[in-house]
């Protein structure tokens, strides 16, 4: 298709209005005139007719939707004001001044996502601006990363969900990932969980660096001190490991830093799943808490050298922000409910480890 017969504007053009007060403007007109903020030219051009912007006819432009298709690449740090080269250098476009005209009309811009879209060829540029900013041409693995996974784990699910190859995660370096080293070159801990949008064209290294820098943003958003930032994501991650509901985070958060303030051994199973990585059974076995690794808080007192899975948002609030309790001890006695019972003392725990017990009993094979 030939572009619309427009001359370019000339070089000597008066200056146009700063980009934000013409969004203003035409976001208010269109609330007065009743209209959506979704742009099309029906709704546009009458509104644009009455403000004081450049003619929008003086460069070339396509009419219509489009045809075909044109995969194209927004790359990182793109802005919408940015994307009109790329557009046209792609043949989506006419010219990269007709749409960066009309994209910084829409306020909605600004929050285009990077990535690799589908969309047509010679599309006018008001159709291409609606096709960029509807998420269903937007070609991404969507990928669920649930709270309190292992790093293996959190791995298995990035492959198998974007298809890379799963030896790409394991090569991974720190300084690959962006990994700040107060997290000691171990990435335990610091691949936050969430649902994630990876582009189709995504590698291993840029997946998990999304990751950690997410890790970073949420430790931020808590106001961490950087020299807090390993602790906080090693207590939050046995808070995410011991707790079986929202409730209880901040009692179990309390109970570890209650035992640690008395230079008690922490004794929490979760380590210990860690340490042996398996799942599937509640509480652990003698032989299991004999271990001598360093993880294990049956053995060695204090905290262990790092997060043991990745933590939540609300977990590290909870690290963060303990319950004001002087509760030393939980079990929870019920693993399919998730009934957890808190105590301040060693006699009182024991009854309720009586009852764990006997619902291991009631439950052969699940402990």
């Amino acid at each position: 298709m030939t572009p619309t017969s427009r001359s370019r504007m000339p070089r000597t053009a008066p200056p146009r209005p700063p980009r934000r007060q013409v969004a203003a403007v035409v976001a208010g007109a269109l609330a007065l005139t009743g209209v959506g903020s979704a742009l099309t030219w029906d709704t546009l051009s009458p509104v644009l007719s009455t403000l004081a912007v450049p003619d929008l006819g003086s460069y070339p432009d396509y009419e219509g939707e489009g045809h075909g298709e044109r995969t194209v690449k927004v790359p990182e740090g793109s802005t919408g004001f940015s994307v009109g080269q790329v557009l046209e250098d792609e043949g989506v476009v006419a010219s990269a001044e007709s749409f960066n005209e009309l994209a910084r009309l829409e306020p909605r811009i600004e929050r285009l996502q990077p990535g690799t879209y589908v969309l047509k060829e010679e599309m006018s540029s008001v159709a291409a601006i609606e096709a960029l900013l509807d998420e269903r041409n937007l070609r991404v693995d969507k990928v669920t990363v649930p709270e309190g996974q292992w790093k293996s784990e959190v791995f298995d699910r990035l492959a198998k969900g974007t298809g890379v190859p799963r030896e790409d995660y394991d090569a991974l370096k720190p300084q690959d990932v962006g990994l700040p080293p107060e997290a000691k070159g171990e990435l335990e801990g610091w691949l936050f969980p969430s649902t994630y949008n990876f582009d189709i064209d995504d590698d291993a290294r840029t997946q998990v660096r999304k990751m950690v820098e997410q890790a970073q943003k949420e430790l931020e958003r808590e106001e961490v001190p950087r020299k807090d930032w390993q602790r906080t994501l090693t207590i939050a991650s046995i808070v995410e490991g011991e707790s079986s509901g929202q409730a209880d985070r901040g009692k179990v958060s309390s109970v570890v830093q209650n035992r640690l303030e008395q230079h008690m051994k922490l004794g929490m199973d979760s380590t210990v799943h860690f340490v042996h990585q398996q799942r599937g059974r509640a509480g652990t076995t003698t032989e299991q808490r004999k271990s001598d690794s360093p993880y294990n808080t049956y053995v060695h007192e204090g905290l262990p050298p790092g997060p043991i899975n990745s933590p939540g948002r609300a977990a590290i609030q909870a690290a963060v922000e303990p319950d004001s309790t002087d509760y030393l001890y939980f079990a929870t006695v019920n693993p399919i409910t998730g009934e957890t019972k808190f105590s301040r003392t060693f006699a009182e725990h024991q009854r309720y480890v009586a009852m764990f017990n006997r619902w291991c009993q009631q439950n052969e094979g699940r402990c």
